[in-house]
Parts: C-alpha cells; sequence; structure tokens
C-alpha cells in the first residue's frame, strides 16, 4: 500500500491501521487502510495508472457513477460508523 500510493500518486505515506478486509467477487482479497500524508508532497497521478483524483465524502462516492459494486459494502461501513476514517 506505501509503495502503491508512492507509484501511483507520487505520495509519501505512512499506513496506519487496516480497517476492512473484503473479497471480491472474482476473487481478489481487497484490504482497506488508514494512512498519514507525510511531508508538503503534492499528489501526482501516474498517466498510465490514474487518470484522475477526487475529493469525495463516502455518500458522494455511493452515488458516483464509476463507483466498483466492491467497493459499495466498505462505504457503507464507513456511512454507519462501523469503519472509523
Amino acid at each position: 500500500m506505501v509503495r502503491e500510493c508512492h507509484e501511483e500518486l507520487a505520495a509519501i505515506v505512512e499506513a496506519r491501521e487496516c480497517v476492512w478486509r473484503s473479497m471480491t467477487s472474482w476473487g481478489t482479497e481487497l484490504a482497506w487502510w488508514t494512512v498519514t500524508l507525510r511531508g508538503d508532497n503534492e499528489l501526482v497521478p501516474h498517466p498510465v495508472e490514474v487518470s484522475e483524483i477526487l475529493w469525495l465524502s463516502a455518500r458522494e462516492m455511493m452515488e458516483h457513477p464509476d463507483v466498483l459494486e466492491g467497493n459499495r459494502p466498505f462505504l457503507e461501513a464507513v456511512m454507519a460508523g462501523r469503519i472509523p476514517v
């Protein structure tokens, strides 16, 4: 996750806590982490990996037309207060 943040966003982060684990319908295991952004680095999307950066609330993410179905249970848990973020 630390490596992915750096490769995809040029972000230097410190992993804090794994707050959720899930399995996609096609068998990919996911882990959801909280992180701390280090320094004053600007997020720069890798042009091949990331098309845009959006700052959205959990509700806005649920309503976004591109939300992945596998993300919905996590977002619902956040909105219900079962996951502290």
